[in-house]
This record gives C-alpha cells, structure tokens and sequence, in this order.
C-alpha cells in the first residue's frame, strides 16, 4: 500500500474523528479560548553542497512501512494503555494522523498543508527551501513525539515500545540518506509533532485518559 493511501485513511479519520471544528454550543461553554500563535520554524541545519547533488524523491515514491509500524503499535497502545475509550482512542488516532500528514506534505508535490484549514490550526514548522528531507526519517520523528506525547499515561512497557520502535527504524533509515540529510529531517520530524501537541491541548479532550480509568 503506498503511502499516499495510508495518510489518506488517516487523515480522513482525523476530520471525522479527532479534529473537527467545535460546535456553538461548545463554543459557549469554553468561551473564547483561542491557541496563541506560534512562529514558523526552521530547521537548524543549513543546506549543503551535499543537498543540491542529493535529489531525495518525492515523499509519494516512498513506502509506507514507517506509517504502518507506528500505527501498528499505536493501535496496540490503545488496547494496552488504560483510559483509552473510544472517544479518546479516535481522538488520539486523529491528531496521529494529522502529525503524519503535515511530516510529509512538503514531500508530496502539489498538496497542500492543514493549516489554515483545520479548527486553529496557525502555522506550522516550516522545511527549508532546497534543502534536502529524507521523509521516512522526518515521518518516524514525528510519530514519535506525537506518540509518545499522546500516550503520557502509559507505564513503563509502553514508553519501551514506542523508544524501541523509534530507535529501530532511525538505525535501519540512517543508512538511505546522508547524516545531514537525517539529522536535518528528524529534526523537522520532531518540530512537527510538538506543534500538533500544542495545538490539540485545546480541544476539550486533552488528556481524558486520566477520567476513564474506573
């Protein structure tokens, strides 16, 4: 299955799902909380020499094993974690799905960010214009940080799956782009998941894990 496919489901997932806009009346019983701006990042590292010969292909021409492995074990956290009912495992799928999109657009010619798009979505970490990204690299950074964030209440044996799977394919990726490459692209991986982070915290259902453990 390409990748293309994965994040389509995903993403459709996530508008039903996870992040659809709130209703009036939710609206008035939050009143007017709104996320406070946050800047467009960069990644730290400046393109090469390197870069230009490095034509790294388009994030479509990519297979969709990292995608698949992290909701894998994303679908075996929510049997394992407790507090995860269906509305808060839907919930967690949703902003897992967005993460992976907004990891990968600016690798996929011709789409186009959510931003703007979704309920208060402002900007997000920007790529560097003609530097290089190795998208399995910046796709496994960024689920990560959202996994690991999503499932906070997660004991010992969840943080170890999620830090091994991570660890696993940044060794078996690290081999298919140059160091600056990857570096540069985890980098941007893990820009990308805090602004989703910090961006869902204002939904209404941030950590609802913590009320359904009875």
């Amino acid at each position: 299955m390409s990748i293309q496919k994965i994040l389509l489901f995903f993403l459709t997932l996530a508008l039903l799902l996870g992040v659809l806009p709130p209703t009036q009346a939710d609206a008035q019983d939050d009143g007017d909380v709104g996320l406070q701006a946050r800047p467009t990042l960069l990644g730290v590292l400046p393109p090469t020499q390197a870069d230009a010969q490095d034509n790294r292909p388009p994030a479509t021409e990519e297979n969709a094993a990292v995608v698949t492995a992290w909701f894998d074990l994303i679908l075996e956290l929510i049997r394992q974690t407790p507090g995860f009912s269906p509305p808060v495992a839907s919930r967690a799928l949703g902003y897992a799905g967005v993460t992976a999109y907004e990891a990968v657009v600016p690798g996929i010619p011709g789409a186009r960010s959510l931003a703007d798009q979704l309920n208060e979505l402002e900007a997000l970490p920007q790529v560097q214009p003609d530097a290089a990204y190795h998208w399995p690299s910046v796709a496994n950074a960024a689920l990560a940080g959202i996994t690991r964030r999503l499932f906070a209440n997660g004991g010992g044996a969840q943080r170890a799956a999620i830090d091994g799977l991570e660890i696993s394919l940044r060794k078996r990726l690290a081999t298919q782009a140059p160091p600056a490459v990857v570096k540069r692209s985890i980098h941007q991986g893990r820009l990308v998941a805090a602004a989703i982070y910090a961006w869902s915290a204002s939904d209404g259902g941030h950590e609802a894990y913590y009320f359904n453990t009875a």
